[in-house]
C-alpha cells in the first residue's frame, strides 16, 4: 500500500513538475529573441529600452510578492478543503493586485518622464525613445500581477499545464507582434522600440485571455463568498505581505548602474547578461546586473537570487 501511494505521488509530482520546467525553457528562449528583435533594430534603443524594462521588472517582482502571500494563504484553505473561503481568498487576491497595478500605472504616467529625468539623469533625446516604450511596458505590471494569481491558483489546483499553455500562446502572439510593430511588417504601423513594449501588452492580454477561459471551465465547486469572508481574505493577504516585501528587497539588494553607461556599452553589456543568466552555474531565479569597478572594465555578475516576472508575461 505505501509503494502504491509513493508510486502515484512521484507520479503527480511529475505530472506537475513537467509543465513548470518546460515553462521557464519557454521563458528564457523568449526573452532572448525578444532582446534580439530590438538589438537588431537599434543598438541604441536596445540600451534606452534596457534601462526601462530593468525598472519595470523590479516593480513587477516587488508588486507580485502578493501572490506569494496567497499562495500561502490558499495553501493552508485547500488543505482544509474550504473552497469558498480559497475561491474568496482568489478574488480578494485578483482586486489586490488590479488595484495595486493600476495605482502604479496611474503613478507612471503621470511621473515618468520626472522620475527618468531627475533619477536616471536621461537626457531629452534619449528620454521620449524611453518614455514611448515604458508607458504602455508600465501597463504590463498590472498583467503579470494578475497572470501571477492565476498561475498561483490552479497551481493549488493542481493543474500546471494551464500556466504552460498560457505561456506558449502569450510567446507566440508577442513575438509576432512584435517583429510587425518594431518593423513594420504586414502593413502594420513600424513604431521602433515602442512596438515591443506594445507586443507585451497583447502577448500578455493573449495569455490572460487563456487563463480567464480555463477559470470558466473549471468545474468550481463552490463561488467566492463576498463580503465579511473575503475582507478577512485580503487581511491575511496584506498582513503577511510587507515581510514577503522585505525579504525581496534584501535579496534583491544588489542595483544595476545602467544609468551611468554609455547606450553602446549598456548594450553590449545587457547581452552578455541574457547570455550568462542561461548557463547553468548561475543559482535558480539569479539575476544578472552590472557592476562598476575602479579602473577595471565593466563586468557581468551574479546578483543574489531574487523574484522574477511571466511571465511570471510581460
Amino acid at each position: 500500500m505505501n509503494i502504491m501511494k509513493y508510486k502515484t505521488d512521484c507520479r503527480d509530482i511529475h505530472r506537475m513538475a513537467y509543465p513548470i520546467l518546460l515553462n521557464y525553457v519557454l521563458s528564457g528562449v523568449f526573452e532572448m529573441l525578444d532582446k534580439a528583435i530590438v538589438g537588431h533594430y537599434s543598438v541604441r534603443g536596445f540600451a534606452v529600452v534596457g534601462i526601462a524594462a530593468s525598472f519595470t521588472f523590479a516593480i513587477t517582482g516587488a508588486l507580485g510578492i502578493l501572490s506569494a502571500a496567497f499562495n500561502i494563504v490558499a495553501a493552508g484553505e485547500r488543505g482544509c478543503q474550504d473552497e469558498h473561503r480559497f475561491e474568496s481568498t482568489f478574488a480578494a487576491s485578483k482586486s489586490l493586485a488590479l488595484l495595486t497595478g493600476t495605482v502604479f500605472f496611474v503613478l507612471s504616467l503621470l511621473g515618468g518622464r520626472f522620475f527618468f529625468r531627475h533619477v536616471y539623469g536621461i537626457r531629452e533625446d534619449d528620454l521620449s525613445e524611453l518614455l514611448s516604450y515604458y508607458y504602455p511596458a508600465a501597463f504590463t505590471v498590472i498583467q503579470n500581477m494578475l497572470i501571477f494569481q492565476y498561475s498561483t491558483y490552479f497551481r493549488n489546483r493542481l493543474n500546471t499545464r494551464i500556466t504552460l499553455c498560457s505561456t506558449i500562446v502569450s510567446t507566440g502572439v508577442n513575438l509576432f507582434f512584435d517583429c510587425s510593430l518594431v518593423y513594420g511588417f504586414f502593413g502594420m504601423p513600424c513604431l521602433g522600440t515602442a512596438g515591443a513594449a506594445w507586443g507585451s501588452v497583447i502577448g500578455l492580454a493573449a495569455g490572460l485571455l487563456v487563463y480567464q477561459l480555463a477559470y470558466y471551465r473549471t468545474a468550481l465547486p463552490a463561488k467566492p463568498a463576498l463580503g465579511r469572508t473575503a475582507k478577512e481574505a485580503a487581511g491575511k493577504i496584506l498582513r503577511l505581505y510587507p515581510s514577503l516585501f522585505g525579504r525581496n528587497c534584501w535579496k534583491a539588494r544588489s542595483l544595476p548602474v545602467s544609468f551611468q553607461l554609455s547606450s553602446q556599452g549598456l548594450a553590449r553589456n545587457r547581452w552578455r547578461c541574457t547570455i550568462c543568466s542561461t548557463q547553468p552555474a548561475v543559482p535558480s531565479g539569479s539575476r544578472c546586473t552590472l557592476t562598476r569597478q575602479p579602473r577595471r572594465p565593466l563586468r557581468c555578475s551574479a546578483a543574489l537570487p531574487g523574484i522574477c516576472t511571466q511571465s511570471d508575461a510581460i
